[in-house]
């Protein structure tokens, strides 16, 4: 059974992105693969588009409240009073803010042309944070942080438009410094370029 042009470039789209969209229903048949790759490195190699979503009431009460505690006068019961409703307010605006971002965000990242960027995005920023985790918390030193997929894929697709599992693969390491720790040895099965 020979596989489509369509089973293939749903097979990448889904391991490079997050599926194919609404918009690439007619070229899924007819497009080769080749497009779709050339298409994921190219779009996701354009700068992104920043997220802009609070409203200008919103950074209006932020500069209020802001300036209420910077002025440093002595508050009498009725002020203090505007005062907490103003930061309860705040409060309840940045809570909807926060959750409008999520859904711009999730949005963008689903439909945005860089699917390629958006998906790596995922893991580097976890990745980040992790370090960033391990480094307030003193620990980054004891600690080598190894990334690999649990098994490799051949290049080449089999006749169900799949991959199968290979011999090579790829890992990814974080750690201070091997060179500091050991110098002149090498991480077991690694290669020098």
């Amino acid at each position: 059974m020979a596989v489509t042009n369509q089973r293939k470039n749903q097979h990448l789209l889904w391991r490079a992105g997050f599926g194919p969209s609404a918009g690439h229903a007619h070229k899924l048949r007819t497009a080769s693969p080749d497009y779709y790759l050339k298409s994921l490195f190219e779009s996701s190699g354009k700068d992104p588009a920043s997220l802009e979503i609070i409203e200008d009431e919103l950074q209006r009460l932020i500069a209020t409240v802001a300036a209420n505690r910077t002025r440093g006068e002595q508050m009498n019961a009725e002020q203090e009073k505007e005062a907490v409703a103003q930061r309860r307010q705040l409060q309840a605006m940045h809570r909807g803010a926060i959750k409008n971002l999520t859904l711009a965000w999730m949005n963008h990242m689903v439909h945005s042309e860089a699917q390629l960027r958006e998906k790596m995005s995922l893991f580097w920023h976890a990745v980040s944070a992790f370090v960033k985790d391990l480094k307030a918390n003193g620990r980054f030193e004891d600690v080598l942080l190894m990334s690999f997929s649990e098994f490799g894929r051949r290049v080449k697709q089999n006749a169900g438009g799949g991959t199968d599992h290979g011999t090579a693969n790829n890992i990814f390491f974080c750690k201070r410094s091997f060179a500091e720790e050991r110098p002149g040895e090498r991480v077991a099965g690694s290669q020098r370029s």
